[in-house]
């Protein structure tokens, strides 16, 4: 509730990442001509011919594809303001910004240990909200497994994989770029969770984890963050349910906390899911 407003507003900054082909609007031309001193400058400068940019700029081209677009980004060295400039400019400039943060972070991931990039690729998928929304590919039945798999073997499989889409790319780039603090700070619960288990034995619990419906793995988030959220070293009993003992046992976890966790909802029908996810992951 506390964030809520804060989540609301950073809506008016989601960017259509699909579009390709831009109508050719007044107020792109307008845009484009502040910065475009000399047609034959701005040719050489974006690799455009001169015939198609003086099309582009009298109107008489009526789309302009996404490629032009980054073209005059790049060559005219523009740095659009994403709240008043032309929404072709600021699209087009974000997906530039999102291919560089893209190849970046694939360079830092070559330098982590297969075992942590499946614990960065984890942390980072079971901490964002909306994830039909935000990763409507990646949420899909066999992506995140396969992503899972590719992560831990040769890496150009893995960037050719995640290179398809800008939905994909962008999450790469949050796998090793701070995300908001409110969100960093679910990893952190996410991270202490996993930190407890043995390296097969998490290797064990990503794959397990990635095979069940969106609509259980977000059971499995709430109980993580829970877990460590309880994990406070507080001295009363709390007996273990039966059904929690080997899951518990095979991923070394508390049972105290464990306990807590499985009985965070108030709902009793929405315990006993949890309860059935748990005892299925292997």
């Amino acid at each position: 509730e506390y964030y809520k407003e804060t989540i609301q507003d950073c809506k008016y900054f989601i960017f259509d990442l699909k579009g390709s082909v831009y109508k050719n609007s007044d107020l792109l031309r307008n845009y484009l001509r502040r910065f475009v001193k000399s047609i034959s400058s701005a040719s050489v400068d974006s690799n455009i011919s001169r015939g198609k940019l003086s099309a582009i700029l009298n109107g008489k081209t009526k789309t302009v594809r996404g490629e032009t677009i980054r073209k005059l980004i790049k060559g005219l060295k523009l740095k659009p303001n994403p709240l008043n400039d032309p929404a072709p400019i600021v699209n087009e400039w974000m997906k530039i910004k999102i291919e560089d943060a893209f190849f970046n972070s694939l360079e830092k991931l070559k330098g982590i240990k297969p075992n942590d990039r499946i614990i960065s690729l984890l942390l980072t998928y079971m901490t964002i909200f909306d994830r039909k929304e935000r990763l409507p590919y990646l949420s899909r039945k066999g992506k995140l497994e396969r992503a899972i798999e590719l992560c831990t073997a040769d890496m150009s499989e893995f960037t050719n994989f995640m290179s398809n889409r800008y939905e994909t790319m962008r999450f790469t780039s949050d796998m090793i770029n701070e995300m908001h603090p409110f969100i960093e700070g679910r990893k952190c619960l996410v991270k202490k969770f996993l930190g407890r288990m043995p390296k097969k034995r998490m290797r064990m619990f990503a794959v397990s984890y990635a095979e069940l419906t969106e609509e259980d793995r977000k059971r499995i988030d709430s109980f993580a963050r829970n877990y460590t959220r309880y994990d406070l070293g507080w001295e009363f009993y709390v007996g273990l349910p039966v059904e929690l003992k080997e899951f518990v046992k095979f991923f070394h976890l508390k049972k105290r906390p464990s306990t807590l966790a499985s009985f965070a909802s108030e709902r009793p029908a929405e315990r006993n899911k949890i309860l059935r996810v748990l005892q299925a992951l292997r």
